[in-house]
């Protein structure tokens, strides 16, 4: 797996962990669209975030990255990480966004 693989599935376990628990499997959660890949702000930085790869979030999140990467190509694997989150739209994308976006047509007691 490499850096751009690795990311797309943070970005991924990222949304699914926010999703369930709000909380994020990295310690940092900030993403950029850069040559249409997400990019965890850290990566730019010649480092690497801090993530368990036990976490079931980024299990869940690597196995079905390979599902889609199988049956629809990497075409397939980019068109369904730029829609989570509208990362292309954005531009960045970090937790508090995802969140946002995550409980868009929720009513305010799932929100808090």
């Amino acid at each position: 797996m490499n850096n751009i693989e690795l990311n797309a599935i943070l970005y991924y376990a990222d949304y699914l962990s926010l999703k369930a628990i709000s909380k994020p499997v990295t310690d940092n959660c900030k993403y950029f669209f850069i040559h249409g890949a997400p990019i965890n702000s850290l990566f730019i930085l010649d480092l690497e975030p801090i993530y368990d790869e036990n976490n079931e979030y980024f299990k869940q999140s690597k196995t079905e990255y390979e599902i889609i990467r199988d049956k629809f190509g990497d075409e397939g694997v980019e068109s369904f990480i730029d829609d989570i989150c509208c990362i292309k739209a954005c531009g960045t994308v970090d937790a508090k966004l995802m969140l946002k976006k995550i409980h868009q047509y929720s009513n305010k007691t799932e929100r808090k």
